[in-house]
This record gives C-alpha cells, structure tokens and sequence, in this order.
C-alpha cells in the first residue's frame, strides 16, 4: 500500500511526511466507510460472542489485557513489536476490528497520532475518546520530561504531554493493569472477581520480578548509557541508571557528523561503553560509535513480541543489559 512509503522509509519521517501520510489514511478511511463499511460493523455485532473483544495500539497493552481478563477476554493490537509506534503502516483489517471491539486500549498523550483516524473510521460509538469503551493508558500516571513553555519544531519532535514511553517503569504497568481491570469489571460485573484475582497475581509476579531485576541492576547504579532515543526515562529512573546521552542530537531528528564527533569524545572521556538500540533505529550509526570507543551496542525491546509477555520481554531486557555491563567492566565487549 501506500502507507508503507510515508511509514516506513525511515524510523522518524520528516514533519512533510507525516502529514502527507496522515492525508492518505484520512482520506483511504474515509473511502472505505462510504464503501459501505458501518454495513459491517453493523454485522459484526449481530452475534453476540461470550469473550470481550480488546483491541489495543500495542503489544504490551495486549499482554496486559491478556494477563488481566484471561479467558474472558480476547485481544489483539495494532502495531507490530519491531516497528517505531509513532509510525504505523494502518490496514483495512484494523478498522474491521475496531469496529467489533468492546474496548480501545492505547498509550494516550501524543505517542500514537495514527490512531484518531482510525478510530473515526471504525464508526463504533463505544470507542470514541471520552466512550465507555476507551482506554486511555496514561491515566495516572506522573510523567516525566513534561516539556515548559516556548516549544518549538527546532527542539525536535518534542511530546508536548511529557515522554510517553511510561510502561519501562514496572511500578507504571502495575497502575495500568488496575484500571484495565476497574474497566472490565465495570463492563463484565458477573466476572469482577475473576479480573480481581488476576490482577493481584499479575501485581504480585510483577514485584518479584522487579526484586529481581533490581538486584542484578544493583551493581550498575548511576551508570550512564548512551541510547539512539529518548525512550528510556522511565527504565531509568526505576533501575537508578542514567540514561542522557543519546545519538540523536535531538529527539527525531538524525545526527550529524559534529555531533557524533561529540557524543564519541563524551563517551570516551566518561567511560560509558554501552548504547542502547532498539530495533527499528538505525543500528549501522550506533556501531560505528561503538567501534570508536570501544564500546557495545545492545538491542532492547519495547514491545513484546507474540511469543512474549511484558514480563518476559522486561526480564530479557534486563539480562541483556546486565551481561553487556559487566562485560564493559572486564573490558571486554560480550
């Protein structure tokens, strides 16, 4: 399709771009709604079906739903794991399934523009922003990196909210998994206790887990890291690292030779040896500042894939990390 040109030419399109292919959604919704689409979804909720239907912008969001409904609920997301969420490719298929679902569970604040289009085009009352439907993620939630006033497009692609990327914050799932459960509850009563039950084995795995991960992140506290992106505030500021230098010079916006020059004489001068990629960034240019300073570069997910649940994709995140640190330590890269 055409989307795939203005989404996925590169990991942060230009402000031009965006808009273009916010254009061509808008308009390749609204296309398919006139196509006779409220026909089909006035169809697809003729049978009534005994699973709640959960459709959610993330795959983290649809592990959580998972984790907290268990069989009662049924839930699929968006944006695949391996991809930018700020830029999603939208397909016919995703507006058929929004206009099924009982909820729309999303990150809310600015991390996934895409999704008011699709919303509008899935003609299903329940899930327009505000609906008994809508899940906004965020809810709170004490953000971090709330920008001040003055902003501008020179400062990058700024989130105006704060950063969105709370769930790398284990104590933030926590909060989002009890209002996931509050809304269940409030739509499927006969089966509050069951969700009840499930977020307290939810709430209680998540903290052993985080005992865990702290006391093998322990050794590491205030160490720096270098990432491609600003992504990682919350992750920081639950394991006590410091995570602030970043290969973009700003978020968005691709480096330039000056100031990878920096960020390379920086790292040296500081000994920090690991960067942090995740798997739609530009891996090729995180290498290149490794190999100048003896460094290593370590892929970390964001979204667990279909195989994975937030826990797991956060305990093998935390492993990769912990083994690429100490090998920074020995002197050695793993």
């Amino acid at each position: 399709m055409a989307f795939s040109k203005c989404f996925r030419a590169s990991a942060h399109p230009s402000p031009a771009t965006r808009r273009e292919a916010r254009r061509r959604l808008i308009g390749f919704c609204a296309g398919f709604v006139c196509l006779g689409f409220p026909w089909l979804v006035g169809t697809a909720h003729a049978g009534k079906e005994k699973r709640i239907r959960v459709t959610t912008t993330l795959t983290m969001l649809s592990s959580i739903a998972e984790a907290i409904g268990g069989d009662r609920v049924s839930a699929t997301s968006i944006a695949a794991p391996g991809y930018n969420p700020h830029f999603i490719e939208p397909r016919p298929s995703d507006i058929l399934r929004l206009g099924r679902s009982d909820y729309f569970i999303h990150m809310g604040l600015d991390l996934e523009l895409w999704r008011g289009p699709l919303v509008e085009a899935a003609v299903n009352p329940r899930l327009l922003p505000g609906a008994v439907g809508d899940v906004d993620a965020s809810v709170g939630i004490d953000l971090l990196e709330v920008p001040g006033v003055g902003l501008s497009r020179a400062s990058g692609d700024i989130h105006i909210f704060g950063n969105p990327h709370y769930w790398l914050d284990p104590e933030n799932v926590k909060r989002m998994a009890e209002q996931f459960a509050g809304r269940l509850a409030a739509g499927a009563p006969g089966s509050s206790d069951l969700f009840r039950e499930n977020l307290r084995s939810f709430s209680r795995s998540v903290d052993e887990h985080m005992a865990s991960w702290k006391s093998a992140l322990s050794p590491f506290q205030g160490q720096r890291l270098v990432a491609y992106h600003n992504s990682w505030p919350y992750f920081a500021h639950a394991f006590n690292l410091r995570i602030d230098l970043f290969v973009e010079p700003k978020p968005g916006i691709s480096p330039s030779g000056s100031h990878l020059e920096g960020l390379v004489a920086q790292m040296k001068r500081d000994e920090v040896r690991i960067i942090i990629v995740e798997p739609f960034q530009p891996r090729r240019i995180a290498e290149s500042v490794a190999k100048r300073t003896s460094g290593k570069v370590v892929e970390l997910w964001q979204n667990p894939s279909g195989k994975d649940s937030y826990i797991e994709m956060m305990d093998r995140n935390v492993h990769t990390l912990v083994e690429a640190l100490r090998a920074s330590r020995r002197g050695s890269a793993p």
